[in-house]
C-alpha cells in the first residue's frame, strides 16, 4: 500500500498512516500488505519492533520475516513466534483492524479488529430482539507516538460505538481484557482501561470481551 519499507520508526509509522481507514478493502483472498516486516534488521528498539509486529497482526497484512531467520536474538525470536499476537493476524472472522481513536495532539492511537467469537449467537438475548449488536470480542492495539513514556486510556464507548444506532442508548460497558505480549488475564473493566508507562514508541495488545451492558441495546427502539 505505500513505498518499500525500509528498517526505521519513520517508515514504520508512514505505512501506518496509510493503513488508516482502508480496512475496507481488505477481506479473504484481498489483504492490505503493509510490506515485508523489518523486525530484527537491527536499526530499531525492541519495543519499535514489537509495535511494528503487532500493528501488521492486527491490520491482516501478511507476515513476512524480513530478517536472517540463521541469527535470531531471543527477544526477536519472541516477538516473530508470539503465538496469541499470530492468531489475531489469521483470525477466521477474516476482519481488517482500524485506528478508532487518535489523540488531538497524535500522542497516541488506539486500533481495533473485530474477532471471531463462538457464542456470538447466544452473547445476545434473542427473544428481545435487539436493533443494535456490537460484536463481543476484539484485539486492540493501544500506540504510544510520543519519544517518552505514556499512559493511555482507552474508552470502551470507541470500540463498541453504540453512536451507530439510531436512537444511542448509554450504556455502561463491562469487558474482560487479556494482554497478549505479558499473556494475562488483566480481569473486568467498567467503561475504561487505562494502561501505564507504555514505552516511547511502544504498545500495548489486548483483546477486548464485552461481558455484559447495565442498559438493554433494544430499549430505546420505538
Amino acid at each position: 500500500i505505500s513505498w518499500d519499507i525500509y528498517d526505521k520508526w519513520e517508515s514504520t509509522l508512514s505505512i501506518l498512516d496509510r493503513a488508516a481507514n482502508i480496512y475496507y478493502a481488505s477481506r479473504p483472498g484481498y489483504w492490505n500488505d503493509l510490506d515485508i516486516l523489518t523486525v530484527g534488521l537491527g536499526q530499531q528498539t525492541l519495543e519499535e519492533y514489537t509495535s511494528q509486529f503487532s500493528l501488521w497482526a492486527i491490520i491482516s497484512s501478511p507476515l513476512i520475516a524480513g530478517n536472517d531467520l540463521r541469527k535470531m536474538t531471543k527477544e526477536i525470536i519472541n516477538i516473530l513466534t508470539n503465538t496469541e499476537v499470530i492468531a489475531i493476524n489469521q483470525d477466521k472472522l477474516g476482519r481488517s483492524g482500524n485506528m478508532i481513536r487518535r489523540a488531538f495532539d497524535g500522542s497516541y492511537e488506539v486500533w481495533a479488529k473485530p474477532l471471531y467469537y463462538e457464542h456470538t449467537p447466544q452473547f445476545y438475548n434473542i427473544d428481545s430482539a435487539p436493533h443494535f449488536n456490537p460484536l463481543p470480542f476484539h484485539a486492540v492495539v493501544l500506540l504510544n507516538r510520543l519519544n517518552t513514556t505514556a499512559n493511555i486510556t482507552f474508552n470502551f464507548d470507541d470500540l463498541f460505538d453504540h453512536y451507530l444506532c439510531p436512537h444511542p442508548p448509554t450504556p455502561i460497558w463491562t469487558v474482560s481484557i487479556r494482554d497478549l505480549w505479558l499473556h494475562q488475564n488483566l480481569g473486568t473493566f467498567v467503561e475504561t482501561w487505562t494502561t501505564t508507562n507504555v514505552p516511547a514508541h511502544g504498545v500495548r495488545m489486548i483483546t477486548v470481551l464485552l461481558t455484559n451492558t447495565t442498559i438493554s441495546h433494544d430499549r430505546y427502539i420505538s
